[in-house]
């Protein structure tokens, strides 16, 4: 079964590493960093309930900024999640990690 290949953004792994002094949360970025690649590689979007990942992300959004315009949804909180998609998933700020929390 072939399935396609989700490009490593290089550096980016790296970037967390280098950046994320507390191991408890670099370990569990780390665990999830593949959402964040995946949502580079395609269309900028990460559909998680995991609030805990969205929060680390968002921290490290400010000095790691290849993901500050990344969209994170929790479908968990949305009123219709697939609406939004179906209508074009506009990228608004208040879902940005560079900007969720603020």
């Amino acid at each position: 079964m072939n399935r396609p290949l989700v490009p490593a953004v290089s550096g980016f792994r790296a970037g967390f590493e280098a950046n994320v002094s507390n191991a408890t949360d670099r370990a569990a970025m780390l665990k999830d960093i593949h959402l964040l690649e995946a949502a580079l590689a395609t269309d900028n979007i990460v559909v998680s309930r995991d609030d805990s990942a969205r929060g680390l992300f968002s921290k490290t959004a400010r000095v790691v900024h290849a993901i500050s315009s990344t969209v994170w949804v929790n479908p968990a909180e949305e009123v219709d999640p697939r609406l939004w998609l179906d209508n074009g998933a506009e990228p608004d700020q208040e879902r940005m990690l560079g900007r969720y929390g603020k």
